[in-house]
């Protein structure tokens, strides 16, 4: 099976929310056509219905309170204006409603009319939804004054809440294919265990990791011949600092014992600066040797430095002539 790239992974995620929105719609659609039949939520339609049923009934003198639904408002008046009984108990807006016939207060999707009706012996004043659907069960409508908008604003919620979900989803992905990038880097920082077979299911980090994992395996072979260079490289300084102590003791030995018999003057002169050269040949030796102590993993180059080189060569000089003059 092909890598996907990164591209083809976003496309993904575009189909992705076009198809959740699209379900959220069946869904949402077919919820509310349910609710719509089943009478929970009751449609501007049905409410014009039931006011035409009540008003019809007004005005033939029949309509009694308990005959209004509770989500039309009402109040009932005598003929000459008074109040006697209903669920309306603004007074300005019953005179005023009294007065002009007819008033509607405009709200955002939530508009309610309100109506005067003629009877034969009373007035009747109502109050219903006329450009928003409404819940038919009083505790809902009280909560939500507008069905339609419950749903609109329900819908949104619940798309803004799957975009983010599929979204986190797709940047968890991403995430858990980056990580092992950043887990290749610290194994290649931190010198541990070689990672071998890792590998990415996006083209493009797959051929991140594939760089990396050769970019690891020539790290780890160069840190393996460093180490191996360096461990020679202590080998040889140990055997050389064993080959010179050896023949540098027992040349001391020799000149302890030469200082015992009897010398010249100029002898003895030659044999200060032997003790001395020899005794500077340990001190180098034990240098050296805390030096490859202290520098146990590095290779870099060491100066010796124009004096010390004299040293050396004066030391040498002194060794020679010494030999000659002995023998």
């Amino acid at each position: 099976m092909g890598k996907k790239s990164i591209m083809r992974m976003l496309l993904t995620l575009s189909i992705s929310q076009i198809c959740y929105i699209f379900i959220v719609i069946v869904i949402f659609g077919a919820g509310t056509l349910f609710l719509t039949e089943t009478g929970i939520i009751l449609s501007p339609q049905v409410i014009s219905e039931s006011v035409e049923n009540i008003t019809g009934k007004a005005v033939n003198g029949v309509l009694e309170a308990k005959d209004i639904p509770a989500y039309i408002e009402y109040a009932q008046l005598s003929n000459d204006g008074n109040y006697i009984t209903g669920t309306i108990q603004d007074k300005e807006l019953i005179e005023e409603v009294y007065k002009e016939g007819q008033v509607t207060h405009l709200q955002f999707m939530n508009g309610t009319k309100y109506e005067c009706v003629n009877g034969l012996s009373e007035k009747w004043i109502l109050g219903y939804k006329s450009g928003t659907s409404q819940f038919s069960n009083d505790f809902l409508r009280n909560v939500f004054p507008s069905a339609d908008l419950t749903v609109v604003l329900s819908f949104f919620v619940t798309v803004v809440i799957g975009f983010f979900i599929i979204l986190k989803w797709h940047r968890n992905q991403l995430r858990k294919e980056l990580n092992k990038i950043i887990s290749i880097r610290e194994t290649i920082l931190n010198d541990d265990e070689q990672i071998s077979g890792v590998s990415s299911t996006l083209k493009e980090i797959n051929d991140i990791l594939i760089v990396l994992n050769e970019m690891e395996k020539a790290v780890k072979d160069s840190t393996k011949k460093q180490l191996k260079q360096a461990q020679l490289l202590e080998d040889g300084i140990q055997a050389l600092t064993h080959d010179i102590q050896t023949p540098a003791t027992v040349v001391s030995g020799n000149l302890e014992l030469l200082e015992e018999t009897e010398i010249t003057g100029k002898q003895k002169e030659y044999l200060n600066d032997a003790q001395d050269g020899i005794k500077r040949i340990s001190e180098y030796v034990e240098e050296l040797k805390n030096l490859v102590k202290m520098e146990h993993l590095k290779t870099d180059y060491i100066s010796l430095g124009e004096e010390y080189v004299n040293e050396l060569i004066s030391l040498a000089n002194q060794i020679a002539s010494l030999k000659i003059y002995l023998l």
